[in-house]
C-alpha cells in the first residue's frame, strides 16, 4: 500500500489523518474528475437538445373587432380552426383521399360559397358609396322643391289680397309674374324628379333590395357548402394521424389579444385587452420542421377563418384579418442555452465525481487492513464446506 491505514481505535480522527489518505491519489481524482466532468457535459447537451422549443409569434389586425372581443377567441381554440389548418385552401381535405363524387360536389359548393360572398361584397361597396351620389341629386331636388313652394307661397299671399291693393293694375302684373315663376319653378322640379330623383330612389331602393337577396343567398350557399364539406371531413378527421396532429397543434398554439398598460386614477398600472390585434403563438417542442409547417398555415389559413367569423357573427358585410408580422418564421424560442448547460452539467459531474471519489478513498482508509483478507478467507471456506457436502 501506497500509505498507512489509519488506525480506526482512535477516538479522535484530525484534519491531518484525513488528508493523509490522499496522498499518491491527485492523478486519480484528477482523471476521474475530468471524465466526470465529460460524461456530465455530454448529458448537458442531449438535455438541453430535449428542451429545444420552436416558434413565431404572429400578428393580425382584425376591423371590426369590438364585437367579436368575447366570441372569436373561443372559435379560435376549437377542433374546427385547428383542423381548418390541416386542410387545403377550400377547406377540403386530400383530393385523393376522398370519394370523388362527394369531392366534386363539396368543390363546387365551396366556389358557389365564394362567389356569393364576393357579390355580397361588391353589393355592400356599392350600397356605401351610393349615399353620397344620391345626396347630390337629393339635395338638387330639395331645392326646387324649396323655391317652388316658396313661388307657391307668394302667389297664395297676392290671391288672398283684399279688395283695394288687390285690384290695382300692379298687383295683377305682380301675380301673373309669380303665376308664371311658379309655373316655371314647378315644371323644373317635376322634370328634375321624373329624370334624375325618381330614378336615383329606384337604384337607391334596387340596391337595397339586391343586397338583402345577396345576404340570403351568400348564408344558404355557406350553410350548403358546411353541409356537404362535412361529408368529407367526418371521414378524414378519424385517421390516426390526423387525430394526432390535431391533439399537437391544440396543445402548441395559444390564442390572445395584445395588451395596453394604461395609468389609473391611484396610479396603477392596468393592462387591458387591445382587441385589434390577434396574437397567435406557435411552440412547438424539438421539431423545428413541424413548428415551420404550422406557422405557415396559421399564416395562410387564418386570415379568412376569422373574416368568415366575423361576418357571421356581426353581421357585418366585409370584414378584414391583415397579417402584419409577415416575416415571422420558426426559430428557437427556448430560453436554455447549451454553452450554459454544457458547463453547468460539467462542473456538476465533476464535483460529483470528485465527491464520490474522495468518500471511497476516505471509506476505504478507515476500514481495518485485514477485512479484505477475511473476507477472501471466509469466502474460500465457503467454497470448501460445499465442496465437501458434494
Amino acid at each position: 500500500m501506497d500509505q498507512k491505514k489509519v488506525d480506526t481505535t482512535r477516538e479522535d480522527v484530525s484534519l491531518v489523518d484525513v488528508l493523509k489518505l490522499f496522498r499518491g491519489k491527485l492523478k486519480i481524482l484528477v482523471c476521474v474528475m475530468l471524465i466526470t466532468a465529460i460524461l456530465g457535459s455530454v448529458a448537458g447537451v442531449f438535455i438541453t437538445e430535449s428542451d429545444i422549443v420552436y416558434g413565431a409569434e404572429i400578428i393580425f389586425y382584425l376591423d371590426p373587432h369590438e364585437e367579436t372581443s368575447k366570441d372569436l377567441l373561443p372559435l379560435l381554440r376549437s377542433d374546427a380552426f385547428a383542423e381548418k389548418l390541416l386542410l387545403d385552401e377550400n377547406g377540403l381535405p386530400p383530393e385523393d383521399e376522398c370519394d370523388p363524387d362527394q369531392y366534386s360536389a363539396a368543390l363546387a359548393a365551396v366556389e358557389a360559397e365564394k362567389a356569393a360572398r364576393e357579390t355580397k361584397i361588391e353589393l355592400s361597396k356599392k350600397i356605401t358609396a351610393y349615399p353620397y351620389e344620391f345626396a347630390k341629386i337629393e339635395e338638387k331636388y330639395n331645392s326646387l322643391r324649396s323655391e317652388c313652394t316658396r313661388l307657391s307661397d307668394l302667389l297664395k299671399t297676392y290671391k288672398s289680397a283684399q279688395d283695394g291693393i288687390g285690384n290695382t293694375p300692379e298687383h295683377k302684373a305682380q301675380m301673373e309674374e309669380y303665376e308664371r315663376l311658379h309655373a316655371e319653378a314647378e315644371a323644373a322640379m317635376l322634370k328634375y324628379k321624373a329624370e334624375q330623383y325618381d330614378p336615383a330612389m329606384e337604384t337607391k331602393l334596387q340596391l337595397e333590395q339586391d343586397y338583402f337577396t345577396a345576404k340570403r343567398d351568400y348564408t344558404e350557399a355557406r350553410k350548403t357548402a358546411a353541409e356537404l364539406v362535412e361529408k368529407l371531413v367526418c371521414v378524414w378527421r378519424e385517421k390516426e394521424d390526423v387525430r394526432a396532429l390535431i391533439a399537437t397543434i391544440e396543445q402548441s398554439v395559444t390564442y390572445q389579444y395584445t395588451t395596453e398598460v394604461q395609468s389609473s386614477a391611484d396610479a396603477q398600472s392596468i393592462e387591458t385587452p387591445n382587441v385589434s390585434f390577434l396574437v397567435i403563438s406557435v411552440s412547438v417542442p424539438q421539431d423545428k420542421e413541424l413548428a415551420e409547417k404550422i406557422v405557415t398555415l396559421v399564416k395562410e389559413r387564418t386570415p379568412e377563418f376569422v373574416e368568415k367569423e366575423i361576418e357571421r357573427l356581426t353581421g357585418a358585410a366585409e370584414a378584414s384579418c391583415t397579417l402584419t408580422s409577415t416575416f415571422a418564421e420558426a426559430k428557437e424560442i427556448s430560453g436554455t442555452s447549451l454553452v450554459k448547460n454544457v458547463i453547468l452539467f460539467g462542473l456538476i459531474g465533476m464535483i460529483g465525481g470528485l465527491v464520490v471519489t474522495s468518500a471511497v478513498i476516505i471509506t476505504k482508509g478507515f476500514l481495518p487492513e485485514d477485512l479484505f483478507e477475511k473476507k477472501e478467507k471466509k469466502t474460500k471456506k465457503n467454497k470448501k464446506d460445499a465442496e465437501a457436502a458434494q
